[in-house]
Protein backbone atom coordinates (compact mmCIF):
# COMPACT_ATOMS: atom_id res chain seq x y z
CA UNK A 1 0.00 0.00 0.00
CA UNK A 2 0.44 3.75 -0.37
CA UNK A 3 3.26 3.49 -3.00
CA UNK A 4 4.19 4.57 -6.59
CA UNK A 5 5.35 1.87 -9.35
CA UNK A 6 6.99 4.17 -11.64
CA UNK A 7 8.03 2.80 -14.84
CA UNK A 8 9.84 5.45 -16.29
CA UNK A 9 8.61 4.46 -19.62
CA UNK A 10 10.36 1.62 -19.71
CA UNK A 11 8.37 -1.46 -20.72
CA UNK A 12 7.08 -5.16 -19.27
CA UNK A 13 7.27 -7.53 -22.25
CA UNK A 14 4.51 -10.71 -21.35
CA UNK A 15 4.48 -13.80 -23.45
CA UNK A 16 0.36 -14.14 -23.96
CA UNK A 17 -0.66 -15.14 -20.20
CA UNK A 18 -1.12 -14.04 -16.52
CA UNK A 19 -1.15 -9.89 -15.59
CA UNK A 20 1.53 -7.21 -16.23
CA UNK A 21 1.05 -5.53 -13.24
CA UNK A 22 -1.51 -6.83 -10.50
CA UNK A 23 -3.16 -5.43 -7.43
CA UNK A 24 -5.03 -7.32 -4.79
CA UNK A 25 -6.42 -5.76 -1.78
CA UNK A 26 -3.90 -3.06 -2.09
CA UNK A 27 -4.84 0.67 -1.30
CA UNK A 28 -3.43 4.03 -2.22
CA UNK A 29 -0.92 2.59 -5.73
CA UNK A 30 -0.17 4.51 -8.13
CA UNK A 31 1.17 3.12 -11.50
CA UNK A 32 2.48 5.78 -13.96
CA UNK A 33 4.80 5.51 -16.99
CA UNK A 34 5.04 1.93 -17.99
CA UNK A 35 4.58 -0.05 -21.16
CA UNK A 36 2.88 -3.06 -20.33
CA UNK A 37 2.50 -5.18 -23.83
CA UNK A 38 1.71 -8.86 -24.35
CA UNK A 39 0.10 -10.57 -21.63
CA UNK A 40 -3.48 -11.91 -20.46
CA UNK A 41 -4.59 -8.99 -18.90
CA UNK A 42 -2.22 -5.72 -18.53
CA UNK A 43 -3.17 -4.31 -15.61
CA UNK A 44 -5.57 -5.69 -13.16
CA UNK A 45 -7.12 -4.34 -9.96
CA UNK A 46 -9.33 -6.25 -7.76
CA UNK A 47 -10.43 -7.91 -4.42
CA UNK A 48 -11.45 -4.50 -2.79
CA UNK A 49 -8.55 -2.61 -3.56
CA UNK A 50 -9.17 1.13 -3.02
CA UNK A 51 -7.57 4.30 -4.05
CA UNK A 52 -5.41 3.32 -6.52
CA UNK A 53 -4.25 5.24 -9.97
CA UNK A 54 -3.40 4.88 -13.05
CA UNK A 55 -2.11 6.80 -15.94
CA UNK A 56 0.33 7.39 -18.15
CA UNK A 57 0.53 3.89 -19.02
CA UNK A 58 0.41 2.06 -22.51
CA UNK A 59 -1.73 -0.85 -22.60
CA UNK A 60 -0.70 -2.86 -25.94
CA UNK A 61 -2.10 -6.41 -27.52
CA UNK A 62 -2.56 -7.66 -23.99
CA UNK A 63 -4.71 -10.82 -25.28
CA UNK A 64 -7.66 -9.80 -22.77
CA UNK A 65 -7.49 -6.20 -22.13
CA UNK A 66 -5.81 -3.20 -20.94
CA UNK A 67 -7.15 -1.98 -17.43
CA UNK A 68 -9.92 -4.56 -15.43
CA UNK A 69 -10.75 -2.95 -12.29
CA UNK A 70 -12.65 -5.52 -10.50
CA UNK A 71 -14.70 -5.13 -6.99
CA UNK A 72 -13.36 -2.29 -6.16
CA UNK A 73 -13.49 1.20 -5.22
CA UNK A 74 -12.17 4.61 -6.00
CA UNK A 75 -9.68 4.35 -8.36
CA UNK A 76 -8.76 6.61 -11.22
CA UNK A 77 -7.97 5.52 -14.85
CA UNK A 78 -6.73 8.73 -16.20
CA UNK A 79 -4.40 9.69 -19.59
CA UNK A 80 -3.91 5.74 -20.68
CA UNK A 81 -3.57 4.43 -24.29
CA UNK A 82 -5.03 1.30 -25.08
CA UNK A 83 -4.22 -0.86 -28.27
CA UNK A 84 -6.12 -4.11 -29.12
CA UNK A 85 -7.09 -7.16 -26.98
CA UNK A 86 -11.12 -8.07 -26.38
CA UNK A 87 -11.71 -5.39 -24.68
CA UNK A 88 -10.05 -1.65 -23.16
CA UNK A 89 -10.98 -0.37 -20.09
CA UNK A 90 -13.22 -2.71 -17.98
CA UNK A 91 -14.97 -1.88 -14.74
CA UNK A 92 -17.10 -4.67 -12.91
CA UNK A 93 -18.22 -5.71 -9.66
CA UNK A 94 -19.37 -4.34 -6.70
CA UNK A 95 -17.40 -1.56 -5.39
CA UNK A 96 -17.83 1.46 -7.60
CA UNK A 97 -17.08 5.31 -7.62
CA UNK A 98 -14.54 4.64 -9.89
CA UNK A 99 -13.42 6.70 -12.78
CA UNK A 100 -12.12 6.52 -16.35
CA UNK A 101 -11.11 9.73 -17.44
CA UNK A 102 -9.26 10.96 -20.87
CA UNK A 103 -8.00 7.67 -21.89
CA UNK A 104 -7.60 6.71 -25.72
CA UNK A 105 -8.39 3.35 -26.41
CA UNK A 106 -7.94 1.80 -30.40
CA UNK A 107 -8.64 -1.51 -32.38
CA UNK A 108 -10.02 -3.75 -29.37
CA UNK A 109 -11.95 -6.83 -30.82
CA UNK A 110 -15.14 -6.05 -28.35
CA UNK A 111 -15.34 -3.29 -26.29
CA UNK A 112 -13.45 -0.18 -25.40
CA UNK A 113 -14.71 0.80 -22.00
CA UNK A 114 -16.97 -1.75 -20.45
CA UNK A 115 -18.94 -1.26 -17.22
CA UNK A 116 -20.63 -5.03 -15.87
CA UNK A 117 -22.68 -5.00 -12.66
CA UNK A 118 -20.80 -1.73 -11.31
CA UNK A 119 -22.45 1.60 -10.24
CA UNK A 120 -21.80 4.98 -9.09
CA UNK A 121 -18.73 5.66 -11.91
CA UNK A 122 -17.57 8.08 -14.23
CA UNK A 123 -16.65 7.93 -17.52
CA UNK A 124 -15.50 11.06 -19.24
CA UNK A 125 -13.18 12.55 -22.30
CA UNK A 126 -12.19 8.94 -23.44
CA UNK A 127 -11.45 8.21 -27.46
CA UNK A 128 -12.76 5.14 -28.27
CA UNK A 129 -12.21 4.17 -31.81
CA UNK A 130 -12.23 1.00 -34.58
CA UNK A 131 -14.03 -1.36 -31.57
CA UNK A 132 -14.95 -4.70 -32.80
CA UNK A 133 -18.26 -4.17 -30.98
CA UNK A 134 -19.39 -1.67 -28.74
CA UNK A 135 -17.45 1.51 -28.05
CA UNK A 136 -18.56 1.98 -24.71
CA UNK A 137 -20.88 -0.54 -22.89
CA UNK A 138 -23.16 -0.53 -19.33
CA UNK A 139 -24.82 -3.89 -19.35
CA UNK A 140 -25.95 -6.44 -16.17
CA UNK A 141 -27.49 -4.10 -13.56
CA UNK A 142 -25.00 -0.91 -13.84
CA UNK A 143 -26.59 1.97 -12.52
CA UNK A 144 -26.18 5.58 -11.49
CA UNK A 145 -23.37 6.12 -13.70
CA UNK A 146 -22.36 9.22 -15.58
CA UNK A 147 -21.17 9.39 -19.21
CA UNK A 148 -19.63 12.25 -20.32
CA UNK A 149 -17.96 14.04 -22.83
CA UNK A 150 -16.64 10.72 -24.68
CA UNK A 151 -15.78 10.59 -28.28
CA UNK A 152 -16.78 7.86 -30.11
CA UNK A 153 -16.09 6.45 -33.66
CA UNK A 154 -16.02 4.17 -36.25
CA UNK A 155 -17.49 1.06 -33.81
CA UNK A 156 -20.12 -1.26 -34.49
CA UNK A 157 -22.28 0.18 -31.48
CA UNK A 158 -21.14 3.73 -30.22
CA UNK A 159 -23.01 3.21 -26.73
CA UNK A 160 -25.12 0.07 -25.21
CA UNK A 161 -26.94 0.49 -22.25
CA UNK A 162 -28.90 -2.67 -21.70
CA UNK A 163 -29.76 -5.48 -19.20
CA UNK A 164 -31.39 -3.66 -16.15
CA UNK A 165 -28.77 -0.51 -16.48
CA UNK A 166 -31.23 1.71 -15.13
CA UNK A 167 -30.83 5.45 -14.29
CA UNK A 168 -27.32 6.13 -15.98
CA UNK A 169 -27.24 9.97 -17.48
CA UNK A 170 -25.34 9.90 -21.31
CA UNK A 171 -24.68 13.35 -21.98
CA UNK A 172 -22.55 15.76 -24.23
CA UNK A 173 -20.59 12.69 -26.05
CA UNK A 174 -19.91 12.29 -29.91
CA UNK A 175 -21.24 9.17 -31.07
CA UNK A 176 -20.42 9.13 -35.01
CA UNK A 177 -19.65 6.61 -38.06
CA UNK A 178 -20.52 3.72 -36.39
CA UNK A 179 -21.07 0.58 -38.76
CA UNK A 180 -24.88 0.02 -36.73
CA UNK A 181 -25.75 2.17 -34.11
CA UNK A 182 -24.97 5.48 -32.04
CA UNK A 183 -26.71 4.86 -29.13
CA UNK A 184 -28.65 1.64 -28.85
CA UNK A 185 -30.45 1.40 -25.43
CA UNK A 186 -31.47 -2.06 -24.61
CA UNK A 187 -30.44 -5.73 -26.07
CA UNK A 188 -33.03 -8.12 -27.86
CA UNK A 189 -32.53 -11.71 -26.24
CA UNK A 190 -35.74 -13.37 -26.73
CA UNK A 191 -34.78 -17.01 -25.75
CA UNK A 192 -34.72 -15.52 -22.10
CA UNK A 193 -37.58 -13.16 -22.65
CA UNK A 194 -37.54 -10.09 -24.55
CA UNK A 195 -37.76 -7.24 -22.00
CA UNK A 196 -35.42 -8.94 -19.49
CA UNK A 197 -31.92 -7.29 -21.99
CA UNK A 198 -34.02 -3.93 -22.01
CA UNK A 199 -33.21 -0.70 -19.38
CA UNK A 200 -35.02 2.23 -17.73
CA UNK A 201 -35.12 5.76 -16.62
CA UNK A 202 -31.89 6.77 -18.38
CA UNK A 203 -31.44 10.16 -19.10
CA UNK A 204 -29.83 10.87 -22.60
CA UNK A 205 -29.01 14.32 -23.46
CA UNK A 206 -27.18 16.79 -25.64
CA UNK A 207 -25.27 14.43 -27.44
CA UNK A 208 -23.83 14.63 -30.77
CA UNK A 209 -25.16 11.45 -32.73
CA UNK A 210 -23.96 11.89 -36.69
CA UNK A 211 -23.37 9.28 -39.52
CA UNK A 212 -23.67 6.46 -37.92
CA UNK A 213 -26.05 3.94 -39.87
CA UNK A 214 -29.07 4.39 -37.32
CA UNK A 215 -28.89 6.82 -35.17
CA UNK A 216 -30.65 5.77 -31.42
CA UNK A 217 -32.38 2.57 -31.18
CA UNK A 218 -34.49 1.44 -28.09
CA UNK A 219 -35.28 -2.01 -27.20
CA UNK A 220 -37.65 -3.49 -24.71
CA UNK A 221 -36.85 -0.26 -23.22
CA UNK A 222 -39.06 2.28 -21.08
CA UNK A 223 -38.99 5.49 -19.01
CA UNK A 224 -35.87 6.85 -20.67
CA UNK A 225 -35.46 10.78 -21.05
CA UNK A 226 -33.88 11.56 -24.91
CA UNK A 227 -33.85 14.94 -25.26
CA UNK A 228 -31.53 18.10 -27.01
CA UNK A 229 -29.52 15.71 -28.82
CA UNK A 230 -28.64 16.50 -32.37
CA UNK A 231 -29.25 13.29 -34.80
CA UNK A 232 -28.03 14.05 -38.13
CA UNK A 233 -27.01 12.79 -41.36
CA UNK A 234 -27.31 9.08 -40.39
CA UNK A 235 -28.79 6.95 -43.18
CA UNK A 236 -31.57 6.11 -40.38
CA UNK A 237 -32.40 8.33 -37.34
CA UNK A 238 -34.57 6.03 -34.75
CA UNK A 239 -35.55 2.65 -34.38
CA UNK A 240 -38.02 1.22 -31.50
CA UNK A 241 -38.30 -2.40 -30.61
CA UNK A 242 -40.90 -2.54 -27.82
CA UNK A 243 -40.30 0.12 -26.45
CA UNK A 244 -42.67 2.63 -24.73
CA UNK A 245 -43.53 5.28 -22.22
CA UNK A 246 -40.09 7.20 -23.35
CA UNK A 247 -39.52 11.05 -23.19
CA UNK A 248 -38.43 12.83 -26.51
CA UNK A 249 -38.88 16.16 -24.88
CA UNK A 250 -38.24 18.64 -21.90
CA UNK A 251 -41.89 19.83 -22.75
CA UNK A 252 -40.98 22.59 -25.34
CA UNK A 253 -37.54 21.32 -27.69
CA UNK A 254 -36.90 18.08 -28.16
CA UNK A 255 -34.04 16.65 -30.44
CA UNK A 256 -32.85 17.98 -33.55
CA UNK A 257 -33.87 15.55 -36.36
CA UNK A 258 -31.88 16.18 -39.89
CA UNK A 259 -34.33 14.10 -41.64
CA UNK A 260 -37.32 16.51 -39.90
CA UNK A 261 -39.90 17.24 -42.74
CA UNK A 262 -42.04 19.37 -41.02
CA UNK A 263 -41.85 23.36 -40.73
CA UNK A 264 -41.26 26.32 -38.89
CA UNK A 265 -43.33 29.63 -39.51
CA UNK A 266 -41.36 31.30 -37.40
CA UNK A 267 -38.14 30.48 -37.73
CA UNK A 268 -37.31 29.71 -33.76
CA UNK A 269 -35.15 26.57 -34.86
CA UNK A 270 -38.76 24.49 -33.33
CA UNK A 271 -40.53 22.30 -35.26
CA UNK A 272 -44.03 23.38 -35.67
CA UNK A 273 -45.34 19.95 -35.58
CA UNK A 274 -44.02 16.99 -33.69
CA UNK A 275 -41.31 14.41 -35.09
CA UNK A 276 -43.05 11.58 -35.50
CA UNK A 277 -41.21 8.15 -33.45
CA UNK A 278 -44.32 6.40 -32.88
CA UNK A 279 -48.26 6.02 -31.39
CA UNK A 280 -46.36 5.23 -27.80
CA UNK A 281 -43.22 7.18 -27.95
Amino acid sequence: DNIVFDGAGYAIQGSGSGNGVKLSGRNNVTIKNVEVRGFYQGIMIYNSSRGNKVFGVRALQNSHGGVWVDSSTNNNVAGNMVVGGFEGIALSGSGGNNSVVRNDIDGTEFYGVSLMSTSNNLIKNNNVSDCGWRGIVLSFFSCNNVVVENNVTECRVGIEVSYSSNNNTVSNNCFSMNLIVGVDIGFLIPESGPEWGGAADNRIIENNVTRNNLGIVLIYSKNNTIFHNNVEENNSSVAIIGSYFNIWDDGAIGNHWSDYNGTDANHDNIGDTPYVIDANN
